[in-house]
C-alpha cells in the first residue's frame, strides 16, 4: 500500500498516520549546484525527490570524497540515515534543479513502530549494509562512472565539491 493511497473501502483514513504521513511544507526547491545537506549533519527526516537529480558524495577516512550514488524522481534522500545514526553519512549536492517533498522523520518511525519486529528488524538490518556499503566505496575510493554525473571524476571535480561543502557550513 501506497504512503498516499486509500484504505480498502475506498475511503480516505484520516486517522492513520500509515495512510498519511505529515508533509513538513508543500516542497523545498534547490537550484542545480546547491548542497542540500552535507555528511555529518542531523538527519530528522526523509525526503521524495519530486524533480531533479542529486549527487552523493562520502568522504572517506583519508578525506577523498568520492561519488557514491545518483538519485532521481521518486526515489527517497536520508532513508539509512533516518533509521541509523540519525547523522548524514554522505553529502547531497544536486545535478539539476530539484525539487523535494520532505515528510516528517518521526512520522516514518511511528509507521515503522506499528510493523512487525521482523519488519522493522528488516529495515534496520537493510539501513545498516546500505551505511557499511557506502563506507567501504568511500574508504577504497570505488565508483561506477555511471554514479558520477560528468562520467568522469577527478582531482579538479573534487577540489570543487570541497569549496562546496565548505561554503555551505560557512553558510548553515
Amino acid at each position: 500500500m501506497s504512503f498516499f493511497s486509500k484504505n480498502k473501502d475506498n475511503k480516505d483514513n484520516k486517522d492513520s498516520i500509515a495512510e498519511r504521513p505529515r508533509t513538513l511544507e508543500t516542497s523545498k526547491r534547490f537550484s542545480e549546484g546547491e548542497i542540500i545537506f552535507a555528511q555529518g549533519d542531523q538527519i530528522n527526516d526523509l525526503y521524495i525527490i519530486n524533480k531533479g537529480e542529486i549527487q552523493l558524495y562520502c568522504k572517506g577516512n583519508r578525506g577523498r570524497i568520492t561519488p557514491v550514488g545518483v538519485l532521481k524522481r521518486q526515489e527517497f534522500l536520508g532513508i539509512p540515515d533516518l533509521f541509523t545514526s540519525g547523522k548524514s553519512s554522505f553529502t547531497a549536492k544536486t545535478l539539476t534543479d530539484v525539487e523535494l517533498v520532505p515528510v516528517a522523520g518521526d512520522d516514518i518511525k511511528k509507521i515503522v513502530a506499528q510493523l512487525p519486529e521482523w519488519v522493522q528488524k528488516l529495515i534496520l538490518t537493510l539501513s545498516e549494509r546500505l551505511d557499511s556499503a557506502k563506507d567501504i566505496l568511500s574508504e577504497h575510493e570505488i565508483f561506477d562512472k555511471r554514479l558520477y554525473f560528468n562520467e568522469n571524476f577527478n582531482s579538479e571535480d573534487e577540489v570543487k565539491i570541497k569549496k562546496s561543502i565548505e561554503q555551505y557550513s560557512k553558510e548553515k
